[in-house]
């Protein structure tokens, strides 16, 4: 009968209703003790029909073709022998199907049902081909003890069926089988197998692998649920769930919409099944999926998952998934047109944008089954878009294809979408999308043409009752606000919510024996635009997320009436929620010692002569303040920013009491007496102070005067407005407490938009700072769990309501948590050929960070790695650690494995911070390269994964000789040196030659991005500074504030009888590397001559920019800059003189009348440096004579002559010549005998042989006696 052994066991071959045959163990190799049976199918997908066998001992069918003529009638096969092929998981069956034309009378067994429980029984047939002319004796046999059977049943005569009972025993062993023989004199035996049912025969199997939408890689440690039972996924992703009833009752709905202001109408769905249950998945960092399967008893079904990483920036995420056949779908997204042009279709071969026109993308395209296919809207456009899927390889109907479509917002799961189990065509529309509002209807629908945006759809909608449904249910209980009272019992019902509030909502299901319940929490959220609760003034003064997802608020709740903190608070009193959702674990209690509290508070203190009382009301209050804080375990520092009709000076906080009481002793106070003052300035001045992070920060506002604000003329001038400061402080989570102006509403208003308190100032002086106190002392700390515990580089808004009695507040907070991630600091830099630089490798907002094993690969061609050193992140606390490391140059490649060793301190760490630093060389020019994180592996201390996106760094080009790409480099010679700089002084305005117009620019040196504004100005210059000092190496220091403002003071003296110098010292600088200002004089009585840098700014051999215009008679732009030589300083910092200006009398009383504006003083890193003004009033009627060398030249550099400027101290012999870089004499321009006093002489650029001297740098030099002096200038011609 066939040819191989036969280890499935197939015993039974049924053709059609005409013949059953059965095989006996014959040598041929077929056995009773078979597990399946083989039948003629006409149809099934197969042209012509088709074998089936069905294999129990594997579940698989498998089939061989066969004509279209064998339907019907076998009786014309009789006498033929038929040979055909199949194949199952055993070896390849030749079988031979032999349909007899001798006459025989045969017995015939037959039973409804070939399995049968233990404990159970089921009844027999026996048939008679012919009936018996007298009684027959059928004799039964059972092979097998776990099925009992009579020894002899009879059939009268004439008739042809008889029954007999088959039991089975209960203690029979699962799976036993026994051959049934049914045997009488005359008549060919009969046989059939039984098996005893297995306890699981009523259940089924579910498998399969949960991956990433996005990138299609398997998630480890999903955890996977379904029917009450729960598993999670191995390292590769895969999942089993075994024994999961098939007959359970399954409750489940859906509501819209599920948020509102009242009265809000739901309407509600239900979604209830008996022959469908309720599948959900879960990880870090994915949202929540959940999808109806449909479970045959004994089958494995395979469900492949797809979960979504939570949606931080884009509009909805539509993934599909499906089972192994079809081989291919495919996900389509109709876009409307842009500014009515055609509609884009995102698929396969055009997967569209997310940065610009259509902004969506395909993320995925899989092409062998299973999926994800995965399409992101990044951003709607106004228009109606439409969603479907092509069934592309069609070798199967797109209805069997176990297909599910999941549609995401940033919110979570919105809709599942199963495909309809009946439907012809090739195409599934699953939804339409309005543009403008992100509303999704559902369509569901299957058809043969292609949906199409503007034209009428041809599909077949699917009526409901032709998909998987709950036609057994009997009876619906729905209760809509968790009250215990049945609100309704239709299927699928409206509810109206009158009242504010969250609301849980449950359906309870029956089918007559059995019901089911399904509970959602908090699923409808209700609001109320009338809702008032007042009383009490909340206010979210700071949120700690140091320990995240552990949040910690400090939260000042105020009696309204009585203005004094409530101090008699608990927990009960307390509603928080996060992002609208319920927080976790909420605590709440008095702030004390032990709360971990820390402050930053910062007094903007107006100093005009009205203000004397306050100051000193200060002096005696300072330190009683500072211990308030102290004794309620507030780790604070103070700061002070005081302001007139400017900002005076700024002092950044400080933790020590005594030298902010010494801050405020020296203040003064004078002036005003013109109404305003400029407040706002001081505010602004304020928010730019060094605020730690996770800390309250808190300002006071001490002012008796209105407040300048943009737009107005008057001795103090400012770019802001009272609402551009509020957004300024809110921005900055800045509380601003006023003692004001009384009744004065911009005061009220900076006050209470930032959730401070407005004071008075004709009120006692003493009971508002100790008043002041109270609120920051006797506030609540309140701690609660994140209900979002996985960082999402995202801002989370936090309402906290306070309720007592008949009071009651609301105060808002905000945190910002930024995305687990693995980064390389900085993302971008230019590779120039032989230098080093240094990658930072960072962790950023991870959560209990224990491990981490990464690889980073490189171009091996263009950079080279040179060492790995160890960061200090996971070493905190003083843990120690075991750090692996491994530079493979050749392969291109580092390796790196980390993990924190605790002893004795917190397992995991929770933060930012530096994992390693990596340095490399640039091997080429024109190095153009990414660095790139490979599969990172980084995990919790109990060794569970821990989710981190990854960003790699880049560097980019400099161009090439000629065709430079670096930012200042103006001759393309890919450097940047004083030919660069002598380009920009040729480019200076007026010319404003558009190569030298670089300034501003924004962002970080050298990828600095230009904003030109026609100009080229101090702007530009300051622009070159910062790419010369990056180009040379110039050491930055940290971009901090000075404790105190620097003061910058100007001198005018004699320096003959008919001239005069003006010098400006700097006391108490910090960092200044460049600056700029305006000066006017009197330009009728004296003429500007020339300038010279001091000696502060060239502590060093750096060159220094000075750049003096008149740009209108009597008015100076001043522009100067530190060209911070190798290695050196980039900042100056102390007390010196800045530089010096000489100017001409025109007649002998003649006086400056200097006034100095728009001061602009900038740090290496650009940041502003505030200085406060004064002139020193020092007589000048006589000459001064010098106190010291010194030497200049003006202009500098210069194109043809240049005025070298030099003063002694003493009368003596004096030599000024000019040396080459080489220090070979070229010019002696004098060399005689000088008076004590100031003198000049000229240069023009020419040798001591006559000949101009090439473009270049050169030496100038003073020498008197023993003492030298030497000072560089730069030729062009």
């Amino acid at each position: 009968m066939h040819t191989g052994d036969d280890v499935g066991g197939i015993d039974q071959i049924r053709v059609g209703t005409i013949h059953a045959s059965d095989f006996d163990s014959s040598n041929e190799g077929w056995n009773a003790a078979g597990d399946g049976t083989m039948e003629w199918v006409a149809g099934g997908g197969i042209d012509g029909g088709h074998l089936q066998i069905s294999d129990w001992a594997t579940g698989d069918y498998h089939f061989a073709v066969a004509p279209l003529s064998w339907a019907g009638d076998w009786s014309s096969l009789m006498g033929q022998n038929i040979t055909f092929y199949f194949k199952t998981d055993h070896p390849s069956y030749e079988a031979l199907v032999e349909i007899s034309s001798v006459p025989e009378k045969r017995l015939v067994l037959a039973v409804d049902d070939l399995s049968v429980p233990a404990g159970g029984a089921t009844t027999m047939s026996v048939t008679l081909s012919e009936p018996s002319t007298a009684p027959l004796i059928v004799n039964l046999n059972s092979s097998a003890s776990c099925f009992v059977v009579d020894s002899e049943i009879s059939i009268a005569a004439g008739q042809t069926v008889a029954t007999f009972d088959v039991t089975v025993p209960v203690d029979a062993e699962d799976g036993c089988t026994s051959v049934i023989t049914a045997s009488a004199t005359g008549y060919g035996d009969s046989r059939i197998t039984l098996r005893v049912e297995a306890a699981s025969a009523s259940l089924a199997t579910v498998k399969g692998r949960v991956t990433d939408a996005i990138t299609g890689v398997a998630i480890p440690n999903a955890t996977i649920s379904v029917a009450g039972r729960s598993t999670t996924t191995d390292s590769d992703g895969y999942y089993t769930l075994e024994n999961i009833p098939t007959n359970m009752l399954s409750a489940d709905f859906s509501g819209e919409p599920r948020s509102g202001s009242a009265p809000l109408t739901v309407h509600f769905t239900d979604l209830s099944s008996t022959v469908r249950q309720m599948l959900s998945a879960s990880a870090e960092g994915y949202f929540d999926y959940e999808s109806a399967v449909t479970l045959t008893p004994g089958e494995a079904l395979t469900v492949n998952i797809s979960l979504s990483p939570v949606i931080t920036e884009s509009e909805l995420r539509i993934v599909l998934n499906w089972g192994d056949v079809p081989r291919d779908l495919d996900s389509h997204l109709l876009v409307p047109g842009s500014a009515g042009g055609d509609p884009f279709q995102v698929y396969y071969s055009s997967k569209g944008k997310t940065d610009d026109y259509p902004y969506a993308m395909l993320d995925i395209d899989d092409r062998s089954g299973f999926g994800p296919e995965t399409i992101t809207i990044s951003q709607f456009v106004a228009g109606r878009y439409i969603f479907f899927v092509h069934n592309y390889s069609r070798e199967q109907p797109i209805t069997v294809s176990n297909a599910v479509v999941q549609i995401y917002s940033r919110t979570g799961l919105l809709h599942t979408v199963n495909v309809p189990l009946v439907g012809d065509g090739a195409y599934w529309h699953i939804c339409d999308i309005d543009g403008a509002t992100g509303q999704v209807t559902i369509k569901n629908t299957i058809g043969g043409d292609q949906p199409r945006l503007g034209a009428r759809s041809l599909m077949k909608t699917i009526a409901k009752s032709e998909i998987a449904s709950a036609a057994d249910i009997l009876s619906w209980q729905w209760d809509f606000n968790d009250d215990g009272i049945v609100d309704a019992t239709e299927q699928n019902p409206s509810y109206t919510y009158t009242a504010a509030g969250n609301y849980s909502v449950s359906l309870t299901i029956s089918d007559g024996v059995n019901t089911y319940t399904e509970r959602k929490n908090n699923y409808i959220t209700v609001t109320s635009d009338t809702l008032e609760l007042t009383g009490y003034d909340v206010n979210v003064t700071g949120v700690d997320i140091a320990n995240f997802p552990l949040v910690k608020c400090f939260v000042s709740v105020v009696d309204a009436v009585l203005r004094t903190p409530a101090e008699t608070l608990g927990l009960a009193n307390f509603d928080v929620t996060e992002e609208n959702l319920d927080v976790l674990s909420l605590t709440v209690s008095p702030l004390d010692i032990a709360s971990g509290a820390k402050a930053d508070i910062v007094f903007v203190f107006d100093v005009t002569g009205s203000m004397g009382d306050e100051i000193s009301m200060l002096k005696e209050r300072s330190l009683a303040f500072a211990d308030l804080l102290a004794s309620r375990g507030i780790d604070y520092r103070l700061g002070l920013v005081t302001f007139s009709d400017e900002v005076e000076a700024i002092n950044d906080f400080t933790a020590d009491a005594n030298e902010f009481k010494t801050w405020i002793s020296g203040l003064v106070a004078s002036g005003g007496g013109d109404t305003n003052e400029n407040a706002l300035e001081g505010i602004e001045a304020a928010t730019r102070l060094s605020y730690r992070d996770n800390t309250q920060r808190i300002g006071i506002l001490i002012t008796d005067a209105d407040h300048h604000e943009a737009g107005e003329s008057g001795d103090g001038s400012t770019d802001q407005t009272t609402n551009s400061i509020i957004d300024l402080l809110n921005s900055s989570q800045i509380t601003m407490h006023v003692v004001g102006k009384p009744d004065w509403d911009p005061h009220k208003k900076i006050a209470y938009d930032t959730g401070g308190r407005y004071y008075w100032i004709t009120g006692d002086f003493s009971d508002i700072i100790d008043s002041i106190s109270d609120l920051v002392t006797k506030q609540y700390v309140v701690t609660y769990v994140s209900p979002t515990p996985t960082p999402d580089d995202n801002w989370r808004d936090i309402e906290i309501t306070v309720i007592k009695d008949e009071k009651g507040g609301i105060g808002t907070g905000r945190y910002y948590i930024g995305a687990s991630r693995l980064i390389m600091n900085p993302p971008t830099l230019l590779g120039r050929v032989d230098d080093t630089f240094v990658l930072d490798i960072r962790a950023e907002s991870v959560v209990n960070m224990g491990m981490a094993h990464f690889n980073i690969t490189f171009d091996n061609t263009k950079i080279e790695a040179l060492n790995v050193n160890e960061g200090d992140f996971l070493l905190q606390g003083g843990a120690s650690s075991t750090f692996i490391q491994e530079i493979k140059n050749p392969n291109g490649r580092i390796e790196i494995s980390t993990t924190r060793l605790v002893n004795g301190q917190e397992p995991g760490v929770t933060g930012s911070g530096l994992l390693a630093q990596i340095s490399f060389k640039v091997k080429v020019q024109d190095c153009t390269s990414n660095i790139e994180f490979q599969t990172p592996d980084v995990r919790h201390p109990d060794n569970s994964p821990l989710y981190v996106t990854t960003s790699g760094a880049s560097l980019r080009s400099m161009g090439i000789a000629g065709a430079s790409d670096l930012l200042c480099d103006f001759d393309n010679d890919l450097d940047i040196d004083t030919r660069d700089f002598a380009l920009l002084g040729t480019y200076w305005k007026p010319g404003n030659d558009a190569d030298g117009d670089v300034g501003p620019a924004a962002g970080a040196v050298p990828l600095l991005t230009p904003d030109p504004d026609a100009l080229v100005n101090y702007e530009d210059l300051f622009v070159f500074t910062r790419m010369w000092n990056w180009y040379h190496a110039a050491l930055l220091s940290a971009p901090v504030l000075a404790k105190s403002t620097g003061d910058l003071t100007w001198q005018c003296s004699k320096t003959t009888d008919s001239s005069l110098r003006l010098a400006f010292e700097l006391q108490n600088i910090c960092d200044l590397s460049m600056g700029h200002f305006i000066l006017h004089y009197d330009a009728r009585h004296c003429a500007f001559r020339s300038a010279q840098e001091g000696h502060l700014l060239q502590p060093d051999a750096s060159p220094v920019a000075l750049l003096v215009e008149e740009t209108a008679a009597g008015t100076l732009e001043v522009s100067f800059s530190r060209l911070t030589a190798v290695g050196a300083q980039a900042g100056v910092n102390g007390t010196g003189v800045l530089l010096t200006l000489d100017f001409e009398r025109r007649d002998a009383a003649a006086d400056l009348a200097v006034q100095v504006n728009d001061i602009d003083f900038r740090s290496p890193q650009n940041t502003q440096i505030y200085v406060k003004t004064a002139i020193d009033n020092t007589d000048h009627s006589t000459v001064q004579t010098p106190t010291h060398y010194a030497l200049a030249n003006y202009p500098n550099p210069f194109n043809s002559r240049t005025t070298i400027e030099f003063q002694v101290p003493e009368a003596g012999e004096i030599k000024i010549d000019v040396m080459n870089i080489l220090g070979q004499p070229v010019k002696t321009i004098a060399q005689e005998r000088f008076e004590a006093g100031s003198h000049k002489v000229v240069w023009d650029g020419v040798d001591d042989a006559g000949h101009d001297v090439v473009s270049g740098t050169f030496i100038l030099r003073l020498q008197a006696g023993s003492r030298q002096i030497v000072h560089k200038i730069l030729y062009l011609k």
